[in-house]
């Protein structure tokens, strides 16, 4: 596939540090100084390319595996730097690491029911299923976002 990836200049030192002000996070946290974008012809074409890119780079991860990661990030510099490596001297690291791991747990169930909600929408043909496969989706969104602005609040909570 010949692509000619676009993008946008990169932001200014004003808009970064408005932005870090503004969302209270580390300049390391900072995701998006600069961009790019690869405009394809129709969806078909779009599918193809993310499934290359994700192949290329197998980091690309849901929302929900990076909130967890910011959240496993934030204790780690809170409390102990070795809870993200399985170690930790304090008492409440081993209590931490048992909570990541359960939290982990119940976004690969969520995840697993969004991947098997798909293949089963794929052959529904009533009206009244496929409503109900899309208030599904809506409620997994909602707890998607939900978790979102939860570990927002609790990595903000904690830098005060």
């Amino acid at each position: 596939m010949k692509l000619q990836p676009t993008g946008r200049p990169a932001k200014s030192t004003t808009s970064i540090v408005d932005k870090l002000h503004r969302e209270s996070i580390r300049l390391s946290q900072l995701q998006d100084i600069a961009g790019c974008r690869i405009v394809v012809k129709d969806i078909q074409e779009q599918n193809s390319v993310a499934e290359l890119i994700q192949k290329a780079f197998p980091f690309v991860r849901t929302i929900l595996q990076h909130n967890w990661a910011e959240l496993s990030e934030k204790f780690s510099d809170t409390y102990d730097p070795l809870i993200k490596y399985g170690g930790g001297k304090k008492a409440s690291s081993k209590e931490i690491q048992e909570f990541l791991l359960r939290l982990s747990k119940n976004f690969e169930n969520c995840e697993q029911i969004e991947t098997e909600l798909e293949s089963v929408a794929k052959d529904l043909t009533d009206e009244s299923q496929k409503a109900v496969v899309k208030n599904l989706r809506n409620d997994m969104e909602k707890l998607k976002v939900e978790w979102e602005s939860l570990t927002k609040f609790q990595i903000k909570k904690e830098k005060l």
